[in-house]
């Protein structure tokens, strides 16, 4: 699978915010930026091809990528400043090695759940140019829109500076499409042609101008799955739903009585254990699962804490019941009862195959190892 990142811009209406960083590596959790749970959501689906278009700040995004195991092509976009982002998208899709699968486009400054990406994923792999929108169109908004028939089938897409009651029926569009592999060529060659005119124009422009040749269609998810941020105001609005207050409880929890559920990659837990000890604390709990303290996320730092020779991790319980779970790899049923009667019989998952997604965003603890310890 392959995957555009748009990351060039200055983001002149977030400039405050990004004056000495970039709008991608604004903090969205304590330890993540828009761009890095993008790339490390592109390393959960293992994605073999990611384009990174940088221009303003592109030190910052070169030093962010290296993080990743990701094959990760960084091209830097000249002409960023004049450009809007029509350039930039050329730019990528002629550095692609080949035609021959859909392409995944992604703006950096997009926030998308985990289970809105699993199914991002499954459409991309369907290989149908596909825009992404969430919820119709409302007052409050602005920026790209599109109207679709009973089908979903896309039949006008427009970028407006405000609402009017002519677009009651048009749908907000996010920062996320995909492109079938049929349609990149002729898709480039548009992007030629109008770039030669003007670099004023938003990407979106040659597609909507020719959806004859480029037909497309649609799928819509609720709000708060996918965020785009263009101002201060939306970035805020995405750090209060992000960091809300969730009643969870952390408990210590004896690292021998829990159950992992899949493997663990060698490298990352080395990786992690550097951080972890250059650190000196604990500082992200472990989720289980309540009755039989199956971990459901944190392999790496399970693995890290008997490098360390700790005794107590700190844990959330959750009800698996009120989890939703899915696979990462398409060859692997899992399923609540499988993934319990497996972990319990030591049969456990490849790595990278059971994926959870919580009701609630990034919970932090501060332990001192010696807390860790009995």
């Amino acid at each position: 699978m392959k995957a555009v990142i748009l990351c060039a811009g200055k983001g002149l209406r977030m400039l405050n915010q990004s004056t000495n960083t970039h709008k991608s590596l604004l903090p969205i959790s304590e330890n993540q930026s828009f761009l890095s749970r993008i790339l490390h959501q592109l390393v959960e689906y293992d994605f073999k091809e990611v384009i990174v278009i940088t221009g303003y700040n592109s030190h910052l995004i070169r030093n962010e990528v290296k993080k990743f195991q990701l094959n990760i092509k960084l091209i830097h976009n000249n002409l960023f400043e004049k450009d809007t982002n029509i350039w930039s998208m050329k730019l990528a899709i002629e550095s692609i090695t080949s035609f021959n699968e859909p392409l995944l486009i992604i703006e950096a400054d997009t926030y998308f759940s985990n289970l809105v990406f699993n199914s991002i994923v499954k459409n991309l792999k369907k290989n149908i140019s596909t825009w992404f929108t969430k919820g119709l169109f409302v007052k409050t908004e602005f920026g790209g829109i599109l109207e679709k028939d009973i089908n979903n089938n896309v039949s006008n897409i427009k970028i407006v500076k405000d609402y009017d009651d002519s677009l009651k029926n048009f749908y907000k569009l996010t920062g996320l499409m995909i492109v079938e592999s049929k349609h990149i060529k002729p898709f480039l060659k548009l992007l030629k042609a109008y770039s030669k005119i003007s670099l004023k124009q938003y990407y979106l422009k040659p597609w909507y101008e020719n959806l004859n040749l480029l037909p497309s269609k649609s799928i819509d998810f609720t709000k708060h799955s996918i965020i785009s941020c263009n101002t201060k105001d939306e970035y805020n609005n995405l750090k209060i739903f992000l960091n809300k207050k969730i009643n969870v409880n952390i408990e210590l929890i004896s690292r021998n009585s829990l159950f992992p559920i899949e493997g663990f990659i060698e490298e990352r837990k080395n990786d992690l254990f550097d951080e972890i000890k250059t650190h000196k604390r604990w500082i992200k709990p472990l989720v289980i699962e309540k009755n039989f303290n199956l971990i459901l996320d944190g392999h790496h730092r399970f693995e890290v804490s008997k490098l360390l020779n700790l005794d107590l991790l700190p844990c959330i319980k959750v009800d698996y019941n009120d989890v939703e779970l899915w696979s990462l790899r398409d060859e692997l049923v899992v399923s609540r009862e499988i993934v319990i009667k497996k972990a319990l019989e030591g049969d456990i998952y490849p790595c990278k195959t059971v994926k959870h997604d919580f009701n609630f965003s990034t919970i932090e603890c501060d332990y001192k190892f010696s807390e860790l310890k009995i």
